[in-house]
Parts: structure tokens; C-alpha cells; sequence
């Protein structure tokens, strides 16, 4: 923020004068901010409240355009959520960096009334940084020749939640043609949760279809981009990263309740969109990103093979048996760990019936090229973990019997039970409570020769007040399991009783 605030010149001279007082030195924020303050000239005195004051802050923006005057209106409030010990908190100063869209897809260009804003111009992009200091504040950006799509928070300017009502369209529209990656990224994101959240409630057909429609244009775009990931022009990780639906845990954290089944399921069923109606795309994106030259370790290679995995994970969720022969051929052919694992994970996780006997083959030469490697070890085993199915609990206590799994190697250990309660949702909370039973057999065991590595590992049930009521029942019942052993560690014993909210006593 202080680097986005100053810029690249003044905030340079701050560290050289930092390092020149304080090289050698213990020193504090303060030592940190005033030298910043004294080689630039700058008002730093309020951004030191980022230091003292806890809770991330969240800013609400809307804004309106008047098109006779050439003027956007943007109005800013921010908020901090009261925390413990500081139940009321001062206004920040926070660094808005802002770009403005228009219909061509190109940035904008315009000046802050009454403001000296930094302005940070590059050959894809124009932005200027706005300094937030009141509790509500109101921008006029002049000579804003039409009506523009604003993109808030470039750069990641500043750590804080943005509020603003985008449109469906709008979302689309800024993950095809924001000028800067994060934004365009996290456009794309709140996009594909609007559809999952969608699917997940079971909102009326025309907001649905309407979501679909937004969503598939989207990745039709991004596909396109990944087809045309030989130009230098086109950033393959960036292209990857774009196809990429949220994380299931991610979801999960941003519901009061998360109902495990229904959530899955939607994600599924927007995993399928693009698999089963985007499949001749999916197809020639990872055609184009496929190198027949050997491996290298470079940007465009790594982007290149992030595109195939992705690719390729689409289409093992479609509803055609012919994608498992797209697996088979990119795994034989790999001569990199990387796509060799890409490949497996697509195949572990596919629900297609033709893809249990390539499943049975690919782990069986994974395994053996593994065999004398302990961390390739740890991801064959981690790899089945978190894409073990409906049957998850079962495959988990078989994998914790084969010979090369041993509970007192934490690396082997968390493995499989991290894999398993941390990244596979639907089989750890298996509606019978299977799940948290396991973990907390394994955890009590753990516990006698282990106790810090046991008490990491109990983060999953600790979560327990997200779920619905049953769940909640049955983690909370398996905490309490934990809890009512006896000579249970001091570490564990910290962990359960924080998580069921009772009194910490000496063990």
C-alpha cells in the first residue's frame, strides 16, 4: 500500500533511507512509516491506524454517470467490523487504485477533480490511485467520454472486501477485457460464483439461463485465449488460472451454513457446462498447449501445461466415455511429473465409467515411478485422497493400510488424512459422519506420540458451527470423543476445548 500510495520513485527512496537508519537496528512500524514519511514529503500519519487496528475492512462503491458533463461520480465508504477490545474504529487510508472500462474493452482515460492522484499508465492500461481517508467520500472523475465499467482495487491496492453491484454482464464483461490480471481474475471468479450460487438455490430459469449465458461467454473467451498460447502476447498461467472455477472450500467460506450436498452439486453441474457444451473448445485448447519439444522449466512451458491440466479435468467431467483417452495419451506421452500428475488427478476425480480401468493403470505406473521417492510417494497417495468418490472413507482406511503408509511420517500421514479432510469435501462430510469419525480415531492415536502434528490436523472439525444442524451434531460429537480420552495432550486439549467454547483448565 505505502509503494501504491507513494510510487515507485518515492517509496525506493524511503527504503534507502529506512536502510540507512535502521540497517543492523530492532526497530518498529513507526521507524518503518516515518522513514517513508521523511523521504517523500508524505502524510502518513493516518495509515499508521493499519497497524493498530484488527479486522479486515470492507468499502462499498457505487457510481453514476452523466453523460452531459463527461463526469463519472464515484462515492467510497468503508468499514471496519468491530473486534474484541476495539469495538469502534477510525477511518483508514487506503489506496483505490481505479481503472475505467469502456465498450470497446478499453481503459478509459480520466482526471480526479480537486485531487492529485497518481497516475499509473502502461501500454494495456490506464489507472489512477485514489486516496480514501473519510469515513464516505465522493470522486468526480472528469473527461469520461461514455459510460464506463469501473474496475476498483487494481493492482490489489489494497487488502480490503470491494462492494459493488455488478451486473452479470458487467462481471463478463471485465474478466474478457480488464486491463489488469488480478482484477480481470477476480471478475471471472465472482462471475462463476454467481452461477454456482445460482444453480446451488435453484433460482428462477431466466436469472439461470442468464447466468449460464454470462458464464459461457466467459470461458469461451478464455478457451480462445489458451488456443492462441504459443504468442508471446498470451499469458498461459494467467489463462489457466481464468478457466479455474472457485474451490469448493472457498465456497464453503463464503456461506453462513454450508449444505455440503447441494454446494457439490452445483459445482458439478458448472464444471459440466463447460465440459459437455464447451468440449470442441476444451478440445483444441489443449491441442494448442501441448509441446512435442522437451520439458522445460520456463514461464510460457509451465502456463503451457497448467493449460493442458486444466483442460483436460474439464473434460473427465463430461458426460463422454471418449475424454479418458485424452487422459491416457497425455500421461503416456508426459515426460514431467507435473502432466503425469495432472493426468491421474483428472482420472482419480472422474465419475465416467470407462475411467475406473485407465484409473487402475495410471496408479499402478504412478506408484511405480514413484516407489523411490518419498514426496512423489506423498502425492500418490494425496492424489487419491482428495479425489476418492462416494466411497471415500473406505478407499482412505485402505490407503492408511498399504505398507507404505505409516502414521509416525507426518509428511506420509498428512498425505492421505489432509488430502482427505482438507480437499475432499463431499467424502469427508459423508452424510453418515464417517468422515469425522476417522479423523478423530486417527487424531486420538496421533495424539500419544505426536501431539502438535495432531492438533494441526484437527482444523477441519473445528469448523463444525458451518454446516447444517446434523453435521454439526456429529463433529461436534467427534470433538467431544477427542475431549473425553484419557492423558490427552495439553496441545489437543487446547484445540477441542476452544473449538466447543468451554473453559481452559490445566491438564
Amino acid at each position: 500500500m505505502l509503494a501504491t500510495l507513494l510510487g515507485p520513485d518515492d517509496f525506493r527512496k524511503g527504503t534507502d533511507l529506512y536502510f540507512e537508519r535502521h540497517d543492523g537496528q530492532a526497530v518498529t512500524t513507526e521507524d518503518f512509516v516515518r522513514a517513508m514519511t521523511d523521504a517523500s514529503g508524505a502524510d502518513l500519519v493516518q495509515f499508521q491506524h493499519w497497524y493498530d487496528q484488527a479486522g479486515t475492512p470492507s468499502i462499498d462503491v457505487s457510481g453514476h454517470y452523466d453523460e452531459s458533463n463527461q463526469c463519472y461520480e464515484l462515492t467510497i465508504s468503508q468499514m471496519t467490523p468491530p473486534t474484541p477490545g476495539q469495538p469502534v474504529k477510525v477511518p483508514l487510508h487506503m489506496p483505490i487504485t481505479l481503472g475505467l472500462v469502456g465498450a470497446s474493452g478499453q481503459d478509459i482515460p480520466f482526471e480526479v477533480a480537486g485531487e492529485t492522484a497518481r497516475t499509473i499508465q502502461s501500454e494495456s492500461g490506464f489507472s489512477r490511485v485514489l486516496e480514501l481517508r473519510e469515513a464516505k467520500q465522493t470522486f468526480q472523475l472528469t473527461g469520461v467520454t461514455e459510460a464506463p465499467v469501473p474496475s476498483i482495487g487494481r493492482h490489489f491496492s489494497a487488502p480490503v472486501k470491494i462492494n459493488f453491484d455488478y451486473s452479470l454482464e458487467e462481471l463478463g464483461f471485465l474478466s474478457r477485457h480488464d486491463s489488469d490480471g488480478f482484477n480481470r481474475w477476480e471478475a471471472g471468479q465472482r462471475l462463476s460464483i454467481a452461477l454456482i450460487g445460482a444453480l446451488e438455490s435453484g433460482t428462477n430459469d431466466e436469472q439461470l439461463e442468464e447466468a449460464k449465458e454470462a458464464f459461457k461467454t466467459m470461458m469461451r473467451h478464455h478457451l480462445a485465449a489458451a488456443q492462441r498460447v504459443n504468442d508471446d502476447a498470451v499469458d498461459g498461467a494467467s489463462v489457466a488460472f481464468n478457466l479455474a472455477l472457485p474451490g469448493l472450500a472457498f465456497l464453503g467460506e463464503l456461506r453462513d451454513e454450508v449444505n455440503v450436498d447441494t454446494l457439490v452439486a452445483a459445482r458439478k453441474a458448472a464444471k459440466s457446462i463447460v465440459a459437455d457444451e464447451l468440449q470442441e473448445e476444451l478440445v483444441g485448447a489443449m491441442a494448442a498447449a501441448r509441446s512435442e519439444a522437451p520439458f522445460e522449466m520456463t514461464p510460457s512451458a509451465v502456463g503451457r501445461r497448467a493449460i493442458v491440466t486444466i483442460c483436460l479435468d474439464y473434460l473427465l467431467a463430461s458426460s463422454h466415455d471418449s475424454a479418458v483417452s485424452f487422459a491416457e495419451d497425455i500421461y503416456r506421452s508426459a515426460d514431467n511429473m507435473t502432466l503425469w500428475a495432472g493426468a491421474l488427478r483428472s482420472i482419480v476425480g472422474s465419475e465416467l465409467p470407462s475411467a475406473a480401468a485407465a484409473r487402475d493403470w495410471m496408479l499402478a505406473d504412478f506408484y511405480t515411478k514413484g516407489e523411490k521417492d518419498a514426496l512423489v510417494m506423498d502425492l500418490w497417495f494425496s492424489i487419491q485422497a482428495a479425489g476418492a468418490g462416494p466411497d471415500a472413507v473406505a478407499k482412505v482406511k485402505a490407503l492408511m493400510s498399504h505398507p507404505d503408509y505409516t502414521l509416525e511420517v507426518p509428511n506420509r500421514m498428512r498425505s492421505v488424512l489432509g488430502g482427505f479432510a482438507g480437499q475432499n469435501m463431499a467424502g469427508f462430510h459423508t452424510a453418515s459422519g464417517d468422515g469425522y469419525a476417522l479423523l478423530a480415531d486417527t487424531v486420538i492415536k496421533l495424539d500419544q506420540f505426536n501431539p502438535q502434528m495432531a492438533a494441526r490436523m484437527l482444523g477441519p472439525l473445528t469448523r463444525w458451527r458451518k454446516f447444517d444442524s446434523s453435521r454439526q451434531a456429529l463433529m461436534r460429537g467427534a470433538l467431544e470423543r477427542i475431549q473425553n480420552q484419557d492423558a490427552l495432550s495439553a496441545d489437543v486439549f487446547e484445540v477441542v476445548n476452544k473449538s466447543l467454547d468451554l473453559p481452559s483448565t490445566e491438564v
